[in-house]
């Protein structure tokens, strides 16, 4: 059936239309213009544009319009505006808000003589200041600029120091936001700011009106760059744009861009800021990356997406309204073309030469009906050709592409366009496939329009391909980069299920052959999953709990959070440092939350290990102090000793003989000093550090010799029993070491005896083929071998009837800083300091425990010898002595800061029959070695002295005298202190407490030499 022709006309009159309307041009143009000052001054400053595009353009008139920037989005939205300048920042919100259409031209600024389509950032300070002189002196200073939002008032100085490793946010003591340049020119000048922040340009045109000198002002990380005639400190970019809305043809836009760029303009003497013409459109996109960057307001990254998505989107859907118009046109202009050929074929053809895609027209024997000029010129066909031609006979596409035409049956790995032709005329339905035709891709739609005829056109998707394989390229880079981070990553929702994770978090925590597979998941999922490979071990998998825990307190919050997070992982100790943060949507709404972790159970054991090594090491230096200042008692208590048993000696030669009681009284003194002198020389081995010395040693003797000193010391509550062999063989060692260790063991007994009990000491001599009878049935322990090699040995043993010790407890025994006193009651040191000297002598130590029955230690020291050196622990040597000297009539330089002494010293000096000359220092002893140095046959040298000490005075004495006789006396009586001074020059040493008879032996011995 035919239709009526004006019915078909006026259907071909509303698709004409439909497809042209966008094309005819508008009469009047609206030109909106960002006012960035008061509108007037932009209006006169835009005067000059308009009135000369005015005068160029002879189809439309341009109309200005300065609108504020709210104004400007409000004309924007509504499409009441067509042209737009504004600043880069504003031009980026516009087009990513309002879909702006493609740039016109940018606009070139001049000062002076200069103009540049370009501007930067200025970063200065007053010319006078020497404490600014680079990006890093920034910190912490008071910064000026004309506002937080102004590309180069702010954002490009922002971002220079944030490539500088400086974020101004982070630093930044006061920003000061002013009005315009100038005033942030004048702040920094009158100090009211240290730095200041301006565009290019602006003190360029002060130093031209004469309102700045260059001297005044010192610019920080200067730049220049080729053809830039200003002061810069940043980079450069594009100055303001001009741009187009969608609605303006592309015809029109060429007109206004070609008319922009012929336009020379004259600059206003009395503006600071010039617009001398216009170039080429420069890209922005670098000023988009800066605004992302810095986080300004508009520009985040998720809405600029969705943006341009919703944009895209809203495209896509009216070009799929036109096509379906089109289409449904198209099937009535065919339907008629049926009817009458010749007028068909002419307005079918019409029709496909309006479409703006690439299409043809074929029946049902796939023979072409009709070609438009898109593809005539997509296949480069000339006018005209292939119509009748049947469809797989395009032998004008490139070989290598007839491959999509050519059917390679239905069962084919290759589904060929005429396949799917037939499949939308058996269906009725449309039908699409993807094509790549002159090395672009296509997408080929088969649209049937009756049961004889079809449409099929193609749409250009090279750039939506291209953008599909860039979003593939970053989200397998960003996918690399997460895996490749030794971190733990992921993301939940709000439900506790995983919608991202990184390889890190599933090698740790889940172990799984397909990292997809946590995907959709809770972490209990997996939780029970695992305990259930071990259902007998409940320790096998314990981490879910405190992860469920905090991701409740981070979605209760909306606030980050950061814990630790430990469990056990697989049989194995996992403590983790977690950081989880809320993620947010648009709108703010919470939607999931995102978190990290770094395994920090290694760094966890060895803080704790540091932290109890801390602790003992202050501990040792508190033991350490209590040394030193027992030492410095001792040597004191040295000199008082002196002083107290000289004169007892004094004292018991004028009593006479048959005076028994006084005689037996000076000898209990005598004694009860020989007790304090051992009681001294404990608490010097207790401070000194020299190295010790071993000799052959009667055991007992170092027993008797420390019960002496036990005897005052431990509680009375404590029965302190010996049992000790009479024959004791020897052994080879240090006398201060032996007391060491026995003192080591006998304050653990003490303290394993809190409310009283028995301590015994014994000793006995050992001769042994193997390890000790019965030494593997007890619980003694070794931290080196048990066994002993077959010899003679001593064996000391300390046994109490305390508390006892636990099995666990035996086992570290001997190990360092192992203690289970409670705090500041034990370094842990005395056991292994014990085992130590022990097994430095080749010996072994043994302990044998029972709870709740006592301690038994037992020390094997190897017998040097089967012989017994006397014992003398219980004899004393203080018995009153007549002073006999062998020298007499010496004149002796006695050099002592103690009065006491010097007292004592002299008059059994004198009453020997030698002349005494008293010095109370080193500075004295000098003065009077000085005058008398002839007269002088000995100098008695005590070493510590306040002042000058007694080393700095036998320098000095044998400096003046290389034959000065010296005798150094000191209550630091080791062995080390005697090599001391003896090496450097001293003719004998005295150790203090000394008998006198001692003294006078020693000046014999010195005085005779």
């Amino acid at each position: 059936m035919r239709l009526p022709a004006p019915f078909c006309h006026i259907l071909l009159c509303i698709l004409l239309f439909f497809c042209t309307s966008t094309a005819f041009a508008k009469d009047v143009l609206k030109l909106g213009v960002l006012a960035y000052e008061d509108k007037d001054s932009v209006a006169a400053q835009y005067a000059q544009v308009v009135n000369a595009l005015n005068e160029r353009l002879t189809s439309v008139e341009i109309q200005m319009e300065v609108l504020s920037q709210q104004e400007l989005n409000s004309r924007v939205e509504d499409g009441s505006i067509d042209i737009v300048t504004t600043n880069p920042v504003h031009y980026l919100l516009l087009r990513h808000r309002y879909g702006l259409s493609r740039l016109l031209a940018t606009q070139v600024k001049a000062i002076g003589e200069s103009a540049t389509p370009l501007l930067g950032g200025v970063i200065f300070t007053r010319g006078d200041r020497q404490d600014i002189n680079n990006l890093q002196d920034l910190m912490a200073r008071t910064i000026a600029c004309p506002g937080r939002y102004f590309l180069g008032g702010f954002a490009l100085q922002a971002h220079e120091l944030m490539h500088a490793g400086i974020r101004i946010t982070d630093w930044a003591k006061t920003i000061l936001e002013l009005s315009d340049h100038d005033e942030v020119v004048q702040a920094v000048l009158k100090g009211q700011a240290d730095v200041g922040f301006v565009r290019t340009g602006v003190l360029e045109a002060l130093f031209q009106n004469g309102l700045l000198r260059p001297q005044d002002i010192k610019v920080i990380n200067a730049r220049q760059y080729r053809g830039f005639p200003f002061l810069v400190s940043t980079e450069l970019y594009p100055e303001w744009p001009v741009a187009a809305m969608p609605h303006v043809n592309e015809g029109l836009r060429h007109t206004l861009t070609a008319t922009l760029l012929g336009v020379q303009f004259s600059n206003p003497s009395s503006n600071t800021s010039y617009i001398a013409g216009y170039t080429l459109p420069l890209s922005y996109d670098e000023v988009e990356e800066i605004m992302l960057e810095l986080k300004f307001p508009g520009f985040n990254a998720l809405e600029i997406f969705w943006n341009d998505m919703l944009r895209l989107n809203k495209w896509h859907g009216y070009l799929m309204l036109g096509g379906l118009l089109l289409i449904c046109c198209l099937v009535l202009l065919l339907g008629l073309a049926l009817l009458n050929a010749t007028e068909e074929k002419r307005r079918m053809q019409a029709m496909l030469n309006g479409m703006p895609y690439p299409g043809l027209l074929v029946n049902r024997e796939h023979r072409i009906i009709a070609i438009n000029a898109a593809a005539r010129e997509l296949f480069n066909a000339r006018e005209g050709a292939y119509c009748w031609e049947q469809l797989w006979h395009y032998e004008f596409l490139p070989e290598d592409q007839r491959k999509h035409y050519e059917c390679h049956g239905p069962n084919s790995n290759m589904c060929c366009s005429f396949c799917r032709s037939e499949d939308a005329l058996n269906t009725g339905k449309t039908v699409h496939t993807e094509l790549f035709i002159r090395s672009r891709y296509w997408d080929s739609w088969w649209v049937p329009i009756d049961s004889s005829i079809f449409l099929h056109y193609f749409v250009d998707i090279t750039e939506h391909k291209n953008k599909e394989k860039q979003l593939k390229e970053a989200h397998n880079f960003l996918r690399t980069v997460a895996d490749t981070v030794q971190d733990m990553i992921w993301v939940k929702d709000l439900q506790g299920q995983y919608l991202f994770t990184n390889k890190a978090h599933n090698d740790i925590l889940f172990r799984l052959p397909d990292q997809n597979e946590v995907l959709g998941h809770d972490h209990r999922f997996f939780a029970e999953r695992i305990r259930a490979e071990r259902p007998n071990d409940n320790g096998w998998y314990s981490l879910d709990q405190t992860c469920k825990d905090s991701d409740a307190i981070v979605i209760s919050t909306g606030k980050p959070y950061r814990s630790k997070e430990s469990g056990i992982v697989f049989g194995k100790y996992l403590c983790l440092d977690v950081i989880k943060v809320p993620m947010f949507d648009e709108n703010g709404r919470l939607i999931a939350v995102a978190g990290s972790a770094r395994d920090i159970t290694e760094d966890e054991r060895l803080r704790k290990e540091h932290e109890e090594l801390q602790k003992r090491l202050q501990q040792s230096a508190k033991m350490e102090a209590i040394g030193i200042m027992a030492g410095g008692i001792a040597h004191n208590f040295n000199n008082l000793l002196q002083v107290i048993t000289g004169y007892a000696q004094l004292l018991a030669q004028r009593i006479p003989a048959k005076d028994e009681v006084a005689r037996r009284g000076f000898s209990q003194i005598l004694q009860s000093c020989e007790r304090a002198a051992a009681l001294v020389r404990s608490l010097m081995a207790f401070s000194r550090k020299n190295e010790y010395v071993s000799t052959e040693l009667n055991l007992n003797n170092e027993v008797l010799n420390v019960q002496k000193v036990l005897k005052d010391t431990i509680p009375k509550a404590i029965t302190l029993e010996t049992d000790l062999e009479q024959r004791l063989w020897t052994v080879k060692a240090d006398s201060i070491q032996i007391h060491t260790v026995l003192f080591n063991l006998i304050n653990n007994a003490r303290d394993a005896m809190p409310e009283g009990g028995v301590l015994r000491i014994a000793t006995r001599n050992v001769s042994l083929s193997g390890p000790p009878e019965g030494q593997e049935e007890t619980s003694a322990v070794t931290t080196g071998t048990s066994s002993l090699a077959a010899g003679d040995y001593v064996l000391l043993e300390v046994s109490d009837t305390g508390c006892g010790m636990t099995e666990e407890t035996l086992q570290h025994l001997f190990e360092p800083f192992f203690t289970t006193k409670g705090i500041n009651k034990g370094t842990g040191l005395g056991l292994s300091s014990s085992y130590g000297i022990v097994k430095a002598y080749g010996g072994e130590i043994f302990c044998n425990s029972t709870l709740g029955k006592g301690t038994r230690f037992e020390i094997y020291l190897p017998a040097v010898s089967r012989k017994s050196l006397p014992m003398n622990g219980n004899q004393s040597s203080m018995e009153p002595v007549l002073l006999t000297p062998q020298t007499k009539g010496k004149t002796i330089l006695l050099v002592d800061d103690e009065e006491g002494i010097r007292s004592l010293a002299k008059q059994a000096l004198e009453s020997a029959g030698h002349r005494v000359l008293e010095a109370e220092s080193g500075e004295k002893a000098l003065e009077i070695y000085k005058t008398s140095a002839k007269e002088i046959h000995l100098v008695i040298l005590d070493l510590n002295m306040p002042g000058m000490s007694g080393h700095v005075c036998l320098q000095r004495l044998l400096e003046m005298d290389m034959n000065a006789r010296v005798l150094v006396a000191s209550g630091y009586s080791d062995k080390g202190m005697e090599q001391t001074v003896l090496s450097q020059g001293a003719a004998g040493f005295l150790a203090k407490p000394f008998k006198l008879d001692i003294l006078l032996k020693k000046v014999d011995e010195v005085a005779a030499d």
